[in-house]
């Protein structure tokens, strides 16, 4: 008997070895496919190669959290369940890596892609399998802090981030680092034509600072700087009180110490901070929006003060950028569908606030006369795959090239087009007054844009790739994060530079951190998918603040004007620490119950 059981418990562990190779073995293999077939990709391929790794560890535990889930949910069913988010961010990495195999009429081609979709979902599926087994079986210590105590939190992170704040503004950025941009809102403020192409309600905030530097006999230096210091301090209340609520979702100090020192050390976010971009103030109003949304649902805190908040923050959400009154909608289906708890009071907080910031960005501006965008500012994407198919040899009818020649002079676009970029394109459609042709018609407008993209479908998913796919994949060394210091104007703005050393060790960062993990805008969108995908698999709400920085990248993907652009997804950028925290409190809780 003694002996039939050591046979037994041998040819099980044997069992299990031989099981725990062919699992090993499986993910070596698409791994290794997986990697050849990128090999040629020009995003980031260590990003990939970490994917690698979690998954060749998620496969040699692969038992383990076999018996994870059969325990926990009597079952490896839902352990399925993650193929779904795998798909997603396999078909993302497929996708922007279009160029490798663009030619889907030959068949060796075809096959490169389905390889490289099939390989990538096996390997995203069991690195994800291992990050949720690790996540959920990870136990992390619950301080408790008193009132007093996050209130000292609270003081210092503000004091922290602007301090640093004002060091590099005074030291590097005097009176505030203005882009072209800027100089257009500037122009709004100096002329009194103020146009919403770039946010009038952020340029309104400007010419606030502006207004009161003049009215003071100073010059409009002195007003740039005086706004700067405003935002300065307008984000780092906003980063203290995002520490802060991590201190009430009971995150120990080495989880609050990180985060403070990524908002108050990272460059990005110290640039940003004294920088006329409307970004930044949207950036802002973004993390409280989620913030305000979590506290209400989880009622951390005061109610009162999270529904004033949420209130504000949204307006501002929708006000001070395009995207944000789409991505607001979004927002709003959501919380419309879901049942989750303080439902009724969300609801109506963000029904009336949605309703308040579309009569300011309608009736209110229209009041005052100020020029809305152009039509021409909608179509970012569709005159891309024109100006692909144009300049790349595509033929055009007599009576197509009637029509595009109304619209614009399409004998230039070859010269014109650029792969990463809307504006030379937009700037045709201006110069030749195709503004008005496409509004008078637009059904004709649509009718021939896919009347070239059915003769050509390739060179229209080769102009969405190029403008979209640093938006959802690894990340990319193309494109600045940011510009230290004031562009050429006539206006009188100069800079005043204290410390060449600290700038020259600042715009260096600039360059270190292109293509890098911490700048890596698609990297930011896995991150969202993964924590969404946690979130259901948890039963849990945290899908809904991740879904407002979802739908923001979603906004970029059909309408971008500029194809690899940090400040567009900076909003995610402020928001991934604090959805990051709040996916471990919700699991906190869920243990707990």
């Amino acid at each position: 008997m003694k002996d039939a059981t050591y046979e037994m418990s041998g040819g099980s562990c044997s069992e299990l070895k031989r099981l725990k190779l062919f699992s090993v073995s499986m993910c070596l293999l698409c791994s290794a496919i997986w990697i050849l077939c990128l090999k040629n990709s020009i995003a980031n391929k260590k990003i990939y190669l970490f994917c690698v790794i979690l998954a060749l560890v998620s496969s040699f535990f692969d038992r383990h959290i076999s018996n994870y889930f059969k325990k926990t949910f009597g079952g490896e069913e839902k352990s399925r369940l993650l193929v779904i988010p795998a798909i997603l961010l396999s078909t993302m990495v497929t996708v922007a890596n279009w160029n490798l195999y663009r030619g889907l009429d030959e068949s060796v081609n075809a096959f490169y892609f389905v390889t490289v979709l099939i390989s990538g979902i096996y390997i995203f599926y069991r690195a994800i399998l291992g990050l949720y087994a690790l996540y959920v079986n990870t136990v992390f210590n619950l301080p408790l802090y008193t009132k007093r105590q996050m209130m000292s939190v609270f003081g210092f992170v503000f004091c922290f981030c602007f301090a640093i704040d004002i060091i590099f503004l005074f030291l590097v950025a005097n009176p505030g680092i203005v882009t072209n941009d800027s100089l257009a809102q500037i122009n709004n403020i100096l002329t009194g034509e103020y146009s919403n192409h770039h946010p009038v309600f952020n340029t309104m905030v400007i010419k606030l600072f502006i207004d009161i530097a003049f009215m003071l006999g100073m010059n409009i230096n002195v007003g740039i700087l005086f706004f700067c210091i405003f935002q300065s301090l307008f984000m780092s209340l906003i980063y203290a009180y995002c520490v802060e609520t991590m201190c009430e979702m009971r995150m120990n100090k080495a989880v609050l110490t990180v985060v403070t020192i990524f908002y108050a050390l990272v460059p990005y976010n110290f640039v940003y901070s004294v920088t006329l971009t409307k970004d930044t103030m949207f950036a802002g109003f973004a993390l409280i929006l989620v913030i305000s949304l979590f506290r209400i649902r989880e009622r951390l805190g005061g109610k009162i003060i999270s529904m004033i908040l949420l209130f504000v923050s949204s307006v501002g959400f929708i006000l001070f950028r395009t995207n944000g009154y789409y991505a607001y909608i979004v927002l709003l289906v959501i919380l419309l569908l879901v049942k989750f708890n303080r439902k009724k009071e969300t609801v109506c907080i963000a029904l009336s606030a949605f309703a308040i910031a579309v009569i300011l960005r309608g009736p209110v501006l229209d009041s005052l006369n100020v020029v809305q965008p152009d039509t021409a500012e909608s179509l970012s994407i569709p005159l891309q795959q024109i100006g692909r198919y144009v300049k790349d040899g595509g033929t055009l009818s007599d009576s197509e090239r009637a029509y595009f020649n109304t619209i614009m002079d399409v004998d230039r676009i070859p010269d014109e087009y650029e792969d990463w970029i809307s504006d030379p394109m937009k700037n045709l459609v201006r110069d030749a007054g195709g503004n008005s042709v496409i509004e008078a018609d637009k059904a004709k407008f649509i009718k021939t844009w896919l009347s070239l993209g059915l003769k050509s479908p390739v060179l229209y998913m080769d102009a969405w790739v190029d403008m979209t796919r640093a938006y959802y994949n690894s990340s990319y060394s193309n494109g600045s994060i940011y510009y230290v210091g004031v562009i050429e104007n006539d206006l009188g703005i100069g800079t005043n530079v204290k410390s060449e050393a600290l700038k020259n060790v600042i715009v260096k960062c600039d360059s270190i951190m292109q293509g890098k993990a911490i700048t890596g805008m698609g990297l930011c969108l896995w991150i969202l998918v993964i924590l969404i995908s946690f979130s259901l698999m948890n039963h849990d709400y945290g899908f809904i603040e991740n879904a407002v920085f979802v739908a923001i990248v979603f906004t970029l993907l059909i309408a971008t004007p500029v194809g690899n652009s940090f400040r567009y997804e900076y909003p995610i950028f402020v928001g991934l620490p604090f959805v990051i925290a709040e996916t471990e409190h919700l699991r906190k809780i869920m243990r707990e119950e």
